[in-house]
């Protein structure tokens, strides 16, 4: 993903121009690919811990960290609509934002489903044990 992001962000046009000539569309593309790359590797960061939790048997991080993002979008988008001066690249940057608290949201709730199942560092003696003496 972060491959990608550097691409995107140093030629987006390169992937527009395959399909179509217009100048006009390249440029909006182009535009929109360098936004919209800001979020890959915020939803690998998202996709992986989906997996994770599918893997631990537990998916409903997974519905928690994508309802977070559902509603910072929706409302935000849908308010700065009706502003004036608004324009489509508002609605990239307010994905940018919701994708990057669902990153984050999936992240610690990750790591709280590996503290659950693992047992925390709590759990664990701060100093070795003795050591077990044997009879031999």
């Amino acid at each position: 993903m972060f491959i990608t992001t550097v691409v995107m962000q140093w030629r987006p046009e390169l992937l527009v121009i395959f399909f179509t000539d217009d100048a006009e569309v390249i440029k909006v593309g182009a535009v929109f690919l360098q936004l919209i790359s800001l979020n890959f590797v915020a939803q690998g960061i998202a996709f992986t811990c989906s997996g994770v939790f599918q893997g631990l048997g537990n998916t409903r991080p997974a519905l928690l960290s994508s309802g977070v993002r559902i509603l910072i979008f929706v409302p935000i988008a849908v308010y700065l609509r009706y502003q004036p001066n608004f324009s489509i690249n508002i609605v990239w940057y307010v994905s940018i934002l919701s994708v990057t608290a669902q990153a984050i949201v999936s992240f610690l709730l990750a790591r709280r489903e590996f503290r659950r199942k693992l047992g925390s560092d709590d759990d664990q003696p701060s100093t070795p044990s003795e050591p077990v003496e044997s009879d031999a």
